[in-house]
């Protein structure tokens, strides 16, 4: 009876042993998420909180996509840099308003734009830039879009040394509808930061344009903004450097974005992550986490999610070296 019972538990002591070397070694867990994304509010949607109809005549509503407008403007901009250089050579040595051919330049590229202020959604990603990603916390499109920021910016202040306030206004407001589009198309991290960025020159350049002209109230509203925007991209800026630019991501936190993040763009430039990760993330439980996460989003219908997952598979430790040093 004895040996009986000593084999029983010594079976029942083995099944034990052997099913805690099942666990930690086919489903080890990964490392935990930090307060980094753990925090209250690091997993939320970062907007101004307030609409962009505060500064501009209206809230874009309408249908289509504003991309193809700015993607005209964008396409005269490029045909016509030896412009640009000269707009900029001026802007920045003097205090003189434009002269007339090259404010042409300028109102033609606000005249492509303006369509784009009445309408809603803007995608850019994707439909005027190449097909897939690369693992960098850049992003194509920001430096496309930057370029016509830059023209606005430049009309406005043309027009704020003219001391025609109507039309600086209107420059302004231009800009700010870029930017609102930029970050509201949500697909990467830095088309938020660039967003929000490009709001915040807005509302600067608007303030000066008002307190120029004495409103008072449109002052009031143009602080309000820029306080907002600013706000957005402090918050951005401060988990994008936790999260994104940091030598050692978290790995636990990646996850935790990847499941959670309210903003589509997180999710995106997470899932990219973890092809950094997949090197140097240390334990089975994340290089499991990692391999599941890749193998769900590559089958994804998202486009982006897609994108993502195909290059966290297949990028290698020299393209990650060359695309750091781009």
């Amino acid at each position: 009876m004895g040996n009986k019972t000593g084999w029983i538990i010594a079976g029942i002591m083995v099944a034990f042993i052997a099913g805690l070397v099942i666990k930690f070694v086919f489903f080890a867990s990964p490392s935990p998420a930090t307060a980094d994304t753990l925090a209250e509010g690091k997993l939320d949607l970062f907007t101004t909180g307030i609409s962009v109809a505060t500064v501009v005549d209206s809230e874009p509503s309408g249908s289509g996509n504003a991309a193809n407008h700015y993607a005209k403007a964008l396409e005269y901009i490029r045909e016509n840099q030896a412009a640009w250089d000269a707009i900029d050579l001026h802007m920045g040595s003097t205090d003189d308003p434009l002269a007339a051919n090259l404010l042409q330049h300028c109102t033609q590229v606000l005249d492509l734009i303006r369509p784009a202020a009445r309408i809603k959604d803007m995608k850019y990603t994707f439909v005027y830039t190449p097909k897939e990603f690369i693992i960098s916390p850049r992003a194509k499109a920001t430096d496309d879009l930057w370029q016509i920021a830059f023209v606005c910016e430049a009309a406005c202040r043309h027009y704020l040394r003219a001391k025609d306030y109507g039309k600086a206004a209107d420059a302004g407001k231009a800009l700010c509808c870029l930017g609102w589009h930029t970050a509201g198309e949500r697909v990467r991290v830095e088309m938020n930061v660039a967003g929000f960025e490009m709001q915040v020159v807005a509302a600067n350049l608007l303030q000066q344009v008002y307190a120029d002209a004495g409103n008072d109230a449109a002052l009031q509203a143009s602080e309000d903004y820029g306080y907002a925007a600013s706000a957005a991209q402090s918050r951005t800026v401060d988990k994008s450097r936790d999260l994104l630019q940091t030598i050692q991501p978290e790995p636990g936190d990646i996850f935790n974005v990847i499941e959670n993040d309210k903003d589509h763009a997180w999710r995106v430039d997470c899932i990219l992550q973890l092809g950094r990760l997949k090197f140097s993330a240390p334990g089975r439980g994340n290089q499991r986490y990692i391999k599941m996460y890749i193998d769900k989003y590559i089958n994804s219908e998202d486009p982006y999610y897609k994108a993502a997952a195909e290059v966290a598979k297949s990028v290698t430790m020299e393209q990650l070296q060359d695309w750091v040093n781009e």
